[in-house]
């Protein structure tokens, strides 16, 4: 695991955390929920966990990092956590189908780069059905948040 990124700032998240706190708002609360940016290339199952993960209480967004030239979009909105998602060549091309390309899978784990580095979460995809990513992410978040 990659240690939490430092942006210059402790949010009330991690706030919370350290005084023993939930940073989870209760149910109904109109609290703010913690905010994750899930990254990964085409295929690696963002947006199926941003799903699950809205579900159990986060403000959880996928973030299409895989497809910009901006280095640093997965860190728009200033999301508490970054959870990247690995997946190999072959899982990738199981999952798409159609459209996939092995040069542009390539491409685009190199403008992941940063992302993976500053990673707090990185969890592999292949082999894994999206309720269990979902709980080994929620497993992971709880020692986090």
């Amino acid at each position: 695991m990659f240690p939490p990124v430092n942006r210059g700032h402790e949010a009330p998240d991690r706030e919370a955390r350290s005084s023993g706190e939930s940073a989870q708002p209760a149910p109904g609360s109109s609290a703010a929920r913690p905010r994750l940016a899930i990254v990964g290339v085409c295929g690696s199952g963002k947006s199926l966990l941003a799903e699950k993960l809205s579900g159990a209480g986060y403000d959880a967004r996928p973030v299409a990092q895989e497809h910009s030239l901006v280095p640093a979009l997965f860190r728009h909105g200033e999301p508490d956590a970054v959870i990247f998602l690995e997946a190999t060549d072959e899982t990738v091309a199981r999952r798409k189908r159609s459209g996939w390309e092995p040069h542009l899978l390539k491409e685009q784990r190199g403008r992941l780069r940063l992302a993976r580095r500053e990673a707090d979460i990185v969890l592999v995809t292949d082999e894994i059905d999206p309720d269990e990513l979902a709980a080994q992410a929620l497993r992971r978040l709880a020692g986090i948040f």
